[in-house]
């Protein structure tokens, strides 16, 4: 099977595991339900920085894609992060985030993108870990 074949069945499963997933799992009488009870105002700001996260995280894959893989076109980065983004929703343990984010690079191994992928996700880690801490600190002073 050559490799355009792979790629255009890869493509198509998480699709349909994605449609698959929205069709059973979300019960949309109880999303209704929910919106109506909540803060308007909280949903709008949620719904906002949701867009300001995707950012963070497209420049943040953005930088390992430059200096790690060597793929400096941003198309081809977003197109990497949203397929990440379904892959992991499609499987478990978030697995096919790594097979996801390698669809859009031709000339990379999975290997390489695996590790980018896994370097990237240490980063947030050590990032969380460090203004946690930090936090943690103050809150502990104060209290």
């Amino acid at each position: 099977m050559n490799k355009n074949r792979l790629k255009l069945l890869a493509k198509i499963f998480i699709a349909v595991v994605l449609l698959y997933y929205l069709v059973d799992y979300v019960n949309y009488e109880e999303i209704i339900i929910a919106l109506k009870k909540s803060d308007k105002q909280l949903i709008i700001l949620v719904f906002l920085l949701s867009f300001l996260n995707i950012y963070l995280q497209f420049i943040k894959w953005k930088v390992v894609c430059n200096s790690l893989i060597g793929v400096f076109d941003d198309n081809k980065i977003w197109l990497s992060l949203f397929y990440g983004f379904s892959g992991g929703i499609a499987t478990p343990i978030r697995i096919g985030e790594y097979v996801g984010r390698k669809l859009p690079f031709e000339n990379t191994t999975l290997m390489k993108v695996s590790i980018a992928t896994m370097i990237e996700k240490f980063a947030s880690l050590f990032l969380v870990l460090i203004i946690g801490g930090i936090g943690g600190a103050i809150f502990l002073s104060k209290y």
